[in-house]
């Protein structure tokens, strides 16, 4: 009995329910015609995604710090920025390790802090520029801090040791160019694969690209120093000064040294954007187009990353 009240009173509902459907009134879908849909697309003003995206049109004003190293390449040369040395210089590293290459204070058997090493860092302004193609338009200014630096080799050196024998000792010659370098460069970046949303709430873009450009540096100041050093028999001998190594010469005028170099520029990188906000990473190499000297082959090829935050609009 229980159970057929039950089912009578779920019966009931669900008649109530179907009447209430019915009373309202339905869409005719005979009727419908495909231009009368209304699709709303106000949060999505223009999107490009998948290989070669399309960028949306927008520019950027980025803030960079670059570096990491930089490569010399030279082979048996001579100059006349160079005191005349028993061999000619060249890029390759002479010291059989690096014990030979700390410099000894004065009198004393404790190494200095440093010794002269190559390096390149610096900072740069980008501005980028969109276009209606998967191809962004750079231009980049900005100022390097380089050195570079070239061995001489001599083997011949005699002196006599504590038990009053003649014995050889090596003796290496540096050339250490320190550098503040003016850089301008204009180029084009391709977005390879990424992605490109604008819309109401703002702009968003992550993509990797490749790009290549046209640089040209100028050297605005420089120090070069040429110095001389005991490799080996460290224990045994020093120059008049008390240490190991002996500076031969500095110069901040270089006649030999050419101001303005070109070079070019490619590599590979990623850039994220988020409203007006942009970050974005390279790795990068700098092949050089002329030599460092007027008077001697010597190149120096840049290579590292840069880091950079901007502003888009």
């Amino acid at each position: 009995m229980k159970i057929s009240l039950f089912f009578a009173v779920l019966c009931s509902v669900v008649l109530g329910y179907g009447n209430l459907y019915a009373q309202e009134e339905l869409p005719d879908l005979d009727n419908l015609k495909p231009d009368e849909f209304e699709i709303e697309s106000d949060l999505i003003l223009y999107h490009s995604e998948g290989w070669f995206p399309r960028p949306f049109p927008s520019s950027a004003l980025t803030v960079r710090f670059e570096g990491t190293d930089i490569w010399d390449k030279a082979r048996s040369i001579r100059s006349a920025a160079f005191v005349p040395t028993v061999s000619p210089f060249s890029h390759s590293n002479p010291y059989g390790d690096s014990d030979e290459r700390d410099i000894k204070k004065a009198f004393s058997d404790d190494d200095e802090d440093d010794y002269p090493v190559t390096d390149l860092s610096g900072y740069s302004l980008l501005f980028t520029l969109n276009l209606p193609l998967p191809l962004v338009l750079r231009a980049d200014a900005g100022i390097l801090f380089a050195d570079g630096l070239l061995f001489s080799s001599d083997r011949t050196r005699r002196f006599l040791d504590d038990n009053g024998s003649r014995r050889d000792f090596h003796e290496v010659t540096g050339f250490f160019l320190e550098e503040y370098l003016l850089k301008g460069s204009l180029g084009v970046q391709i977005p390879f694969y990424g992605a490109f949303v604008d819309g109401e709430d703002g702009k968003l873009s992550s993509y990797y690209y490749v790009f290549g450009e046209c640089t040209a540096l100028y050297s605005v100041d420089r120090t070069a120093t040429q110095y001389a050093q005991i490799a080996d028999a460290k224990d045994q001998l020093r120059y008049n000064n008390g240490s190991d190594t002996v500076v031969v010469r500095t110069m901040t005028d270089v006649p030999a040294l050419r101001l303005f170099r070109p070079s070019a520029t490619t590599g590979i990188g990623w850039s994220f954007g988020i409203a007006f906000f942009t970050f974005n990473f390279e790795a990068y190499v700098s092949l050089p187009l002329q030599s460092v000297l007027k008077d001697a082959e010597w190149r120096q090829y840049m290579g590292g990353a840069r880091f950079g935050l901007g502003y888009q609009w």
